[in-house]
């Protein structure tokens, strides 16, 4: 049996997260096998191998500097050419996974700077609830919380 596992730390909140993942996969071409509260598992419907599918489970979890994605991919078959693209798939979709990370950032910025007449309050309270949501790391939160307050 040919697998491959990789986990990396996403700065996206894991209700965003579930929602990425899920909007990602529905680009590639898989379908759900199982679906649970933080893991889901998938498989290939435009398979390499007819008789040896490619299946994904991936399991989100929660950490305390931001929310962890682990996946374990694997297909019955065996040898150099599975290993190679079993790793390659694995890796597609965590390219996918961080280029939505990043237009969710910018778009979380533009949402942040398109308010026409903020009020310092107001706009406390919405880098607060970033911050609570995962969506701003501590260090991000401070620095924007300066910025309002230096204004």
């Amino acid at each position: 049996m040919s697998s491959y596992r990789e986990s990396v730390i996403l700065r996206l909140g894991i209700e965003n997260l579930n929602e990425t993942v899920r909007d990602v996969l529905s680009g590639f071409d898989w379908f759900f096998l199982e679906k649970k509260d933080r893991m889901l598992r998938v498989r290939e419907k435009d398979r390499f191998d007819y008789y040896n599918p490619l299946e994904m489970e991936i399991l989100i979890e929660p950490t305390h500097i931001g929310t962890r994605v682990e996946i374990s991919a694997n297909n019955s078959g065996y040898g150099p050419v599975q290993d190679e693209y079993i790793k390659g798939q694995v890796v597609r979709f965590l390219m996918a996974l961080r280029k939505k990370e990043e237009e969710t950032k910018e778009h979380k910025v533009m949402f942040v700077a398109e308010e026409t007449d903020p009020s310092l309050s107001k706009e406390l309270e919405k880098l607060s609830r970033l911050h609570d949501m995962g969506e701003l790391t501590d260090e991000e939160f401070r620095k924007a919380k300066e910025k309002v307050l230096d204004g």
